[in-house]
């Protein structure tokens, strides 16, 4: 069971169900710019800019997820995935060992897509991404208010966020956090990048402060660049003995997230449509279902 049920708290949250790539379906993956106004601001570093971006994100997410013998068999979870930079990573992990015949749990993945133009926009980039990775079978795909994760305590073997953090100012950056902690199993990690000059809160230091001991900080060199600003990737393991006392309760109100989130374009048919499974992992909750239809 992944999803939190009523009496732990009310939860609403979206799940996205995205339809398969259709035979002979010409589609590439296509990721979020980091941000067009660094690159402006880069001068001399333009070209370590352009790297970071084009590669050097993806290249670092594929040696973090390879430093550690991680359980990517369980259930993982991808945290404000945005167009899925690490996402994908993850997938090729659990793709690998499926194609192994191996019994794999799905990832999911949740962010709040409502939330502005440009997180529709990257809704938009995940959906197309999926599709072209041929990895519809193994992503779940959420949106929800991040500070109040819809999902069950002690669930995901490997909780993961890109480059988010900075989007959020610290009281928030810590709610969210928490509640990625709360969610990561006993043993599991929690693995994040984000900028180092954006950053506006301590994580190791709140992690610190749950009583996680397994604490690891490191710069992430050229592959984190984005001109002048530099990545710091943070992993954290959640010790075997925790009870889940650090964790934030979730709020009995609901959240502010509309209904559905539906995109009218000229498209014939529609590509990908709504939809929600209350047997996986969530809180029974107020589960809206969201159509979108892609050009």
């Amino acid at each position: 069971m992944v999803y939190r049920h009523l009496d732990q708290g009310r939860t609403s949250f979206q799940t996205i169900k995205v339809e398969p790539r259709a035979s002979g379906e010409k589609l590439s993956t296509k990721f979020h710019f980091e941000s067009k106004t660094r690159a402006i601001f880069s001068g001399d570093s333009a070209g370590a800019f352009m790297y970071a971006n084009y590669k050097g994100r993806h290249d670092l997410w594929q040696q973090l997820l390879e430093e550690e013998p991680y359980d990517f068999d369980s259930p993982t979870l991808d945290v404000a995935s945005g167009s899925g930079v690490s996402l994908m990573k993850v997938c090729a992990q659990k793709r690998a060992r499926k194609d192994k015949n191996q019994l794999v749990c799905n990832v999911y993945a949740i962010d709040n897509y409502s939330r502005d133009k440009e997180r529709k926009s990257r809704m938009k980039k995940i959906i197309n991404n999926i599709r072209c990775e041929n990895f519809v079978d193994l992503v779940t795909l959420n949106s929800a208010d991040l500070t109040q994760l819809p999902y069950e305590s002690d669930v995901f073997s490997l909780v993961t966020s890109p480059w988010a953090f900075k989007s959020y100012d610290k009281v928030t950056q810590r709610q969210i956090l928490r509640e990625m902690a709360r969610v990561c199993k006993p043993g599991g990690y929690i693995i994040i990048t984000d900028l180092k000059l954006s950053s506006k809160g301590p994580l190791e230091q709140w992690i610190q402060d749950m009583g996680w001991e397994e604490v690891n900080k490191k710069g992430a060199g050229p592959c984190g660049w984005f001109g002048y600003w530099s990545t710091e990737c943070y992993k954290f393991q959640k010790p075997y003995d925790d009870n889940d006392r650090h964790s934030v309760i979730t709020s009995t109100t609901t959240s502010t997230i509309p209904p559905s989130l539906v995109y009218d374009t000229d498209a014939s048919s529609s590509l990908f449509r709504g939809d929600t499974d209350r047997s996986s992992l969530f809180t029974e909750s107020d589960a809206d279902t969201i159509h979108v239809s892609i050009r």
